[in-house]
């Protein structure tokens, strides 16, 4: 059980990983966008 447990911790702790990371790049995009237009 505690061997699951550990796994399903590093699953989650990589899914959330790399949603941020996905979330934060949406982001970074964005922003590139507006300075583009803006210029």
């Amino acid at each position: 059980m505690a061997i699951a447990g550990i796994i399903l911790l590093g699953v989650g702790g990589f899914a959330a990983l790399v949603f941020f990371a996905g979330v934060i790049d949406c982001e970074l995009e964005q922003r590139r966008r507006k300075n583009n237009k803006g210029e």
